[in-house]
């Protein structure tokens, strides 16, 4: 299975091999594991941190992207929740109803196909969501102390160490977890048939009050491994807030 090794940093010899990327420059192609994404109507981009980003939001309403669903997106195995990095650059005009659906992997509101998705509440409150036995009623939610300006972009890591209460939540390369927040009877998640959707909510994606308003650039996906501080640091390039592919 093929992977790629990305680079951060202008002169570093380190590297980073995502599962899955997405570069937005131009197309929703994931090359390096065939994980291609599809725009549900015309293909919207606008300036990225770099080069071009997906474009969401007023005027484009109607657009998210699908990634077929692969084992590769889950975030369990037969055992239970395994080791992860999740990480983008995001830029945001507005804010959505309920919130601004960035990374779902969630094609049931409370069904056999209901894994995880990660959001910015309508307050500008970022949460990851896991549901365990592919049942909205079981789930850990966490969340970010760092509430969210428009009209700016933010570096996000989300990262898992696979255990109950191992996800963290960095902004710009800095720590930024508020509480991790147990609801009913949580295990572990479910490896489910789910696509994954970007820039909606997967169960009800055409829903206005849960599609993200603004732009998403450079997505990184890693199964099997949470990036230490250090490396999220360095992928964010020491603080100068510039991604090198």
């Amino acid at each position: 299975m093929s992977r790629r090794t990305t680079y951060f940093g202008a002169s570093s010899a380190s590297g980073i091999e995502w599962t899955a990327y997405w570069n937005a420059n131009g197309d929703t192609n994931e090359p390096y594991n065939g994980l291609n994404g599809t725009w549900n109507a015309g293909a919207y981009y606008g300036a990225g941190k770099d080069g071009q980003a997906f474009a969401f939001g007023i005027g484009t309403e109607d657009r998210w992207i699908t990634v077929a669903d692969d084992d590769l997106l889950s975030a369990t195995d037969p055992s239970g929740d395994v080791p992860f990095t999740l990480r983008m650059w995001v830029y945001f005009t507005g804010f959505s109803g309920i919130g601004n659906f960035l990374f779902c992997k969630r094609d049931d509101a409370n069904g056999p196909d209901t894994e995880y998705h990660f959001m910015i509440d309508k307050n500008g409150n970022w949460r990851f969501n896991r549901l365990s036995a592919a049942s909205i009623a079981n789930r850990i939610v966490t969340y970010s102390n760092s509430f969210q300006q428009l009209n700016q972009w933010v570096c996000v890591h989300v990262v898992s160490n696979g255990s109950k209460f191992g996800v963290s939540i960095y902004l710009n390369g800095v720590d930024q977890t508020w509480k991790q927040e147990e609801v009913g009877s949580y295990v572990a998640m479910n490896n489910t048939n789910s696509s994954v959707v970007i820039g909606a909510l997967g169960v009800d994606p055409a829903r206005n009050d849960t599609k993200h308003r603004g732009r998403i650039d450079e997505i990184g996906w890693l199964k099997g491994r949470a990036l230490t501080p250090s490396e999220i640091a360095s992928d964010y390039n020491g603080g100068a807030g510039k991604f090198y592919p």
